[in-house]
């Protein structure tokens, strides 16, 4: 029998911004042991990454998404994001999101969880580098930069 490998990268979208209904949103997973690193979050990563975890990489079980990197902020890549930061805390991710992303990042966040009833919320006592923003009181934080 063969080991696993430590490292695999999943592609789980591969779309533009066009209507593609054969084709997610840009979205990259790169799962070391168990632990998974989202790269972008397009349209459909939770469930993409749900279908990964059903075919048996159980690091992409929507509660393990704990991670996610943008590489810049146009639309494709980051239209996922509501969806990254609230279907993994309904279904009781116990660890928060943590959010890396570039300048502008922060803003993005609000953008994406507006109208969802959410609050973000400063300061609310997490610290990563620095101060957290925080939806629902524990689904998310974003590092200062």
């Amino acid at each position: 029998p063969h080991a696993q490998p430590r490292t695999r990268v999943v592609m789980l979208g591969t779309g533009t911004p066009n209507a593609d209904p054969d084709r997610d949103g840009p979205a990259v997973a790169v799962v070391v042991d168990d632990t998974s690193y989202l790269v972008d979050f397009g349209v459909g990563v939770v469930r993409r990454a749900a279908a990964a975890e059903r075919s048996g990489i159980k690091a992409l079980a929507a509660t393990n998404l704990t991670r996610a990197f943008a590489t810049h902020l146009h639309s494709d890549h980051t239209l996922g994001l509501a969806d990254l930061i609230l279907t993994p805390w309904i279904l009781e991710r116990a660890t928060p999101l943590t959010l890396y992303g570039p300048r502008g990042t922060r803003h993005r966040v609000g953008f994406g969880v507006q109208g969802s009833g959410c609050r973000v919320r400063s300061g609310s006592g997490f610290r990563v580098l620095g101060s957290a923003f925080w939806v629902l009181g524990s689904g998310f934080r974003i590092p200062n930069s």
